[in-house]
């Protein structure tokens, strides 16, 4: 488990907090979205988002006119804010229950569903074309700007600072550092006012290792963005801040972290490749056990939470191991930081299939278009221009077999094959019910348990574990599992399975709605619900 993340290990849930409020108002969700689409928000910035969906946009499959189902477009704005920002935001997944809202009032998790719900009505159910899903994206990065500066308004409270006034610097850099601990705790760490905010510090500095370097960081990036506005600054006035200054400073800083904290996602993935079976992607648990025996706090999560999360491969069952890319992408390397999106690990695959994307533009493509731009794509592990195996040559053949001669881009077996070329950089996509995204903390109360940590007695079993087994290139090959099963977005949802093929089995076609419910995953939950919860939040390899 990475440094940054041990926040995540003792976080305790948002609604308990005052730092994160779980509910939005419904007209401020209205509000920010009429906003968007009358054009009164940053014209600038709309652009700039259409921009980077654009290549995306025109590869998503469409429906009878040409837009993107609903399904389509959460999938599409779950990758854009994940590439973006490294936002895994909550709600982009189906919501069901609507319970728990109110008239006046919406759970954050509940937001992206209300938009769409808004839109679907403007639109007459027809879809969402690419303007409007750059609005829906423009819309909940309004929304997340607003809860920074509702947040802050509490940290001035607390501090009894004041909002209209101007500030001191010594009064800005305690509200930043006030504000950080808070955001990046979960609002676990209270600071009730200026004198209580020395030793929540130092807390802060117990729990979480990497606190030094984060500040030292968030310095650096408050020097650069008032380098960035000096133009905006009267050089004949004497300078001064404000609350309007550091909101906007804030509200930077929640776009950047995540690129920073991607470095310690380096790190780690470096030390898993260190380990790995080499070109496999995967570590087996004899290796990834030995640091927590040592004493250090990274790779101690029990077999029981990896394969929960979908990070262990037990295709093996005698050579057990973690899953790079998988473990990377859990919810364990996250921070909860906001109610509406926690900080993740950068997808590396993201890239890749961009890429990809941006070469085909068109929902899928033959297996010799797809084997020339990938054998001449490299990746963090992967050198191009490389001769691709005849078992991947041959594995797209199958695929484009079962879908009327081309490959769906949008699909489970695609997603399957790209963990194949790029092992280390891509997950393995589990089919559909097989696993959760979810949180140490959550799984420990799904399970009712008192830890996600594996036992010295566990770690040691399989630490002594004599290796017999040398994995040759031959066994590399083996080594990584590969189903036949399908799962494809909506728009996809026409394909048919091609018939009489005794060596496949019967393949599903799947609306996104049931590929995005991980996504959805709701706080608090028990174990007595368990098996109704393993059905209703079901991960999947998106």
């Amino acid at each position: 488990m990475a440094a940054f993340v041990l926040a995540a290990s003792f976080a305790a849930l948002a609604s308990a907090k005052s730092f994160l409020q779980v509910e939005v108002g419904a007209k401020s969700v209205e509000s920010a979205l009429l906003s968007e689409l009358a054009g009164l928000a940053d014209p600038s910035g709309l652009r700039s988002i259409e921009d980077s969906l654009a290549s995306m946009y025109y590869s998503l499959p469409k429906n009878s006119h040409n837009r993107l189902e609903p399904a389509t477009v959460r999938y599409a704005l779950h990758r854009y804010f994940m590439h973006k920002h490294g936002w895994f935001v909550n709600g982009l997944g189906p919501v069901n229950d609507t319970t728990e809202s109110t008239s006046s009032t919406i759970l954050k998790s509940r937001a992206p569903a209300f938009i769409l719900d808004v839109f679907e009505q403007r639109l007459h159910h027809e879809g969402l074309g690419h303007h409007d899903l750059a609005v829906f994206a423009a819309t909940l990065t309004d929304l997340i700007h607003r809860e920074v500066s509702g947040s802050l308004t509490g940290i001035y409270n607390d501090l009894d600072l004041p909002t209209r006034e101007h500030l001191t610097e010594q009064e800005y850099h305690m509200a930043s550092k006030a504000y950080l601990i808070s955001y990046l705790s979960g609002g676990e760490v209270e600071i009730a006012d200026r004198q209580a905010l020395p030793e929540a510090e130092i807390e802060w500095a117990d729990r979480y290792p990497a606190w030094e370097d984060t500040l030292m960081w968030s310095e650096d990036l408050m020097l650069t963005h008032d380098f960035a506005h000096q133009c905006r600054v009267n050089p004949f006035v004497e300078h001064s801040r404000s609350f309007e200054q550091q909101v906007d400073f804030l509200q930077e800083m929640g776009h950047t972290l995540g690129t920073f904290q991607n470095l310690e996602c380096h790190r780690l993935k470096d030390k898993l490749v260190d380990l790995e079976d080499m070109g496999t992607g995967r570590v087996p648990l004899s290796r990834f056990y030995r640091n927590g025996l040592l004493g250090k706090w990274e790779f101690t999560e029990s077999t029981e939470y990896l394969r929960h999360v979908g990070a262990l491969d037990e295709n093996d069952p005698s050579r057990l191991s973690v899953v790079i890319p998988n473990y990377i992408q859990s919810q364990s390397n996250c921070l909860a930081g906001s109610s509406f999106y926690s900080v993740c690990c950068l997808d590396e695959c993201e890239s890749l299939f961009g890429h990809l994307e941006s070469r085909v533009k068109e929902p899928s493509a033959t297996p010799a278009t797809i084997a020339e731009l990938v054998s001449n794509l490299p990746s963090d592990t992967v050198h191009a221009p490389r001769n691709l195996s005849m078992a991947l040559h041959a594995r797209l053949k199958d695929i484009a077999h079962i879908h009327g001669g081309s490959v769906p881009l949008h699909g489970r077996l695609f997603a399957q094959w790209m963990h194949h070329a790029y092992p280390r950089e891509c997950r393995y996509p589990h089919a559909i019910g097989l696993v959760n995204r979810i949180s140490p903390n959550d799984w420990m109360d799904l399970m009712d348990v008192d830890t996600a940590e594996a036992s010295e007695g566990d770690m040691e079993a399989h630490v002594s574990y004599d290796e017999q087994i040398i994995m040759t290139g031959a066994l590399k090959s083996e080594a990584l599992p590969w189903s036949m099963a399908e799962e494809l977005i909506a728009g996809h949802a026409g394909h048919k399975a091609a018939g009489g093929s005794s060596l496949l089995p019967r393949l599903r076609t799947v609306i996104a709605i049931a590929i995005l419910a991980s996504l959805a995953v709701p706080l608090k939950l028990r174990a007595p619900k368990l098996v109704g919860m393993e059905k209703q939040h079901a991960q999947h390899w998106v």
